[in-house]
């Protein structure tokens, strides 16, 4: 995408405040876009459809060995490898397009596509990939559109990846050219403006066994834009973009590329494009899980992917909690005059606590901040118990770096699951010793 924020910045904070910039506008300034001359650094988050709806999409990841055949139970050497999936039970909307010509070809495909359950993807012999295909009705036409007739701001999003061909030669190009879009040869691609992604790779054919043959493409994705100042579009010609639109652009149209929508309303019309943008979580379907014997074997695959469930919500709580952490060593500094509180190797041993109780959050919480607990006994216990006071709900509290660490291990009716709690402590407490923010080690209070 075209899309900017301020270097630094998350993405949720920069949705919430209207700090995103869209430099395929061309009231944006490509120098300065945030008109304050902050760094910025592309949106590379989460996703956006077609029609503008930001996308919270659930994934996960998978790592697997494979099995030597000529030594058996052995992994093969140098063959590790990962899948990355969509969680089951998620609900999706698309569009499969036909020609136009042959309507009943297009109806028993159609039928065929929604008759019981399909598969889509890889690896399908590991259990992925099982889809139920079901057909809704739609008022909004396809590819989406945007008004054309009197633009001279042509705006390209890309919605699978391009294989352009030179319009004279025919060989591949990764350069944008209006005839290739139907545009007319008076507008001009303007890169600057765009934001382009390549990839090259060759499909491999499984009924020959081997790779196809090497293809250049444009990511989906990629922005593109074109511009002819003060000579817009007529009708006519807005007609022969719509229709070039529809056969799709460039080669492989078979294979699903060549998709693109023109002057969408999420690109290029608006300098914040936060303020068109409308969240989507893709709605859930019920999951009928098989069930599972109740033996050591299964209950700890289950501990397993219940952790690996929890990396993304662990991340996320832990740079929610580094903001709460960073202000309570900013506070206990402004009262003392000097760095104090737990330093970053005391931050190693809670690491290593959390990274042992996995989900266990009471074992967490009695190893760490208990009657015994490291944070409450010996040297370290000065550094841990040095408060600072804050205030809230009109009131003056105080609030040790042991109370933060309590307050962490302690679950509420809307937390995250326990294990994903323990993983952001044991996150955090890495993360410490790189953030610059804790007292030396022989410093501690």
């Amino acid at each position: 995408m075209s899309w900017v924020q301020r270097k630094g910045d998350a993405l949720g904070d920069a949705l919430a405040q209207g700090s995103l910039r869209d430099l395929a506008c061309r009231a944006v300034a490509l120098d300065d876009p945030f008109g304050g001359r902050e760094q910025s650094q592309a949106v590379r988050e989460r996703h956006v459809a077609a029609d503008g709806r930001w996308l919270e999409i659930r994934k996960g990841r998978m790592t697997k060995s494979s099995i030597d055949p000529e030594r058996f139970g052995r992994t093969q050497d140098g063959a590790l490898f990962a899948h990355e999936h969509l969680d089951a039970g998620q609900t999706f909307r698309g569009a499969v397009t036909f020609a136009a010509s042959d309507r009943e070809l297009a109806e028993m495909a159609f039928k065929a596509l929604a008759a019981g359950a399909a598969f889509i993807g890889r690896s399908r012999h590991a259990q992925y990939g099982e889809v139920q295909i079901d057909p809704v009705a739609t008022d909004r036409e396809w590819p989406l559109t945007g008004t054309l007739v009197g633009s001279d701001w042509i705006v390209v999003h890309a919605l699978s990846d391009l294989a352009l061909r030179d319009e004279g030669s025919g060989t591949p190009t990764l350069t944008p050219q209006a005839d290739a879009f139907g545009l007319p040869s008076r507008f001009v691609w303007r890169p600057e403006r765009s934001a382009l992604r390549t990839r090259h790779y060759s499909p491999f054919n499984a009924t020959r066994r081997r790779p196809d043959l090497l293809r250049s493409v444009l990511c989906r994705g990629s922005i593109i834009v074109f511009a002819a100042d003060n000579a817009p579009l007529d009708a006519a010609e807005a007609t022969a973009v719509v229709s070039r639109t529809v056969r799709g652009i460039g080669a492989f149209g078979h294979d699903g590329l060549g998709r693109v929508a023109v002057n969408p309303v999420h690109v290029g019309n608006t300098p914040d494009p936060a303020s068109v943008l409308r969240g989507y979580v893709p709605k859930s379907a019920p999951v009928h899980a098989a069930p599972t014997p109740d033996d050591a074997l299964f209950r700890f695959l289950g501990h397993r992917a219940r952790l690996i469930r929890a990396e993304d919500d662990a991340s996320l709580l832990a740079e929610t909690w580094q903001r709460e952490l960073e202000q309570q060593y900013k506070g206990a500094k402004e009262e003392v005059g000097r760095p104090v509180g737990p330093s970053s190797s005391q931050w190693g041993a809670i690491r290593e606590a959390a990274s042992r109780a996995g989900g266990n959050l009471d074992l967490l919480r009695k190893a760490t901040v208990g009657e015994d607990g490291f944070c409450c006994r010996g040297v370290s216990r000065e550094a841990w118990n040095a408060y600072v006071f804050f205030s809230e709900g009109g009131r003056l509290k105080r609030r040790s770096f042991a109370d933060l660490v309590r307050k962490w291990t302690s679950p509420g009716p809307n937390s995250p699951s326990p294990e994903a709690m323990a993983r952001a402590l044991a996150i955090l407490a890495g993360r410490v010793g790189s953030l610059g923010i804790a007292p030396d080690d022989g410093r501690t209070a």
